[in-house]
């Protein structure tokens, strides 16, 4: 309940996102991302995390990219049965923080995921699951206050879904 108002309260806010960088080694981040998403989970116990350890910086604002791979990462956890696998992958591309969620849930039909980041839109086989259609919608609009880019791919119903996020990390220009 506490995840719903909050983000009704980002929907509802201005529509300008402030974003305040910062340098962080990039395994630091990681382990921090994989720690907060791991915290009070026990009962999904088939996550797994993929990174290198690397001590290149990123130059992101932690809080908004945390919300990001929070949002993808509950919804992953929400559309899937328990125990099914849930891959969380973080990477260094040219430049770019890499977030990819992958899933083995209960996927996303072709002709709706086109759709699937629009504000309160809802997928046609989602059941009885709770939500708002707010939270990727919220993802897309931080990912691109970061001009960055994200994608969503999936077979079909039942063929789980995946995600990927691509975030500028260089240092900002002065």
């Amino acid at each position: 309940m506490s995840d719903m108002l909050q983000d009704i309260l980002f929907v509802n806010s201005s529509d300008e996102i402030a974003l305040n960088r910062e340098a962080i080694p990039f395994s630091s981040l990681c382990h921090r991302l994989q720690t907060d998403l791991l915290d009070g989970l026990a009962l999904h116990s088939n996550v797994t995390f993929d990174y290198l350890e690397l001590d290149d910086k990123v130059f992101l604002d932690y809080r908004l990219v945390h919300r990001i791979v929070m949002n993808l990462f509950t919804n992953a956890l929400k559309f899937s049965e328990s125990g099914s696998p849930i891959q969380v992958a973080f990477g260094l591309e040219n430049g770019r923080f890499l977030l990819r969620v992958t899933d083995q849930g209960i996927g996303i039909l072709p002709e709706e995921q086109a759709r699937i980041f629009d504000l309160f839109f809802r997928g046609s086989n989602i059941e009885t699951r709770r939500g708002l259609g707010l939270g990727l919608n919220i993802v897309q609009r931080i990912v691109n206050a970061f001009g960055g880019t994200v994608t969503v791919h999936s077979d079909g119903l039942n063929q789980g879904s995946e995600f990927t996020v691509l975030l500028p990390a260089t240092p900002p220009a002065a």
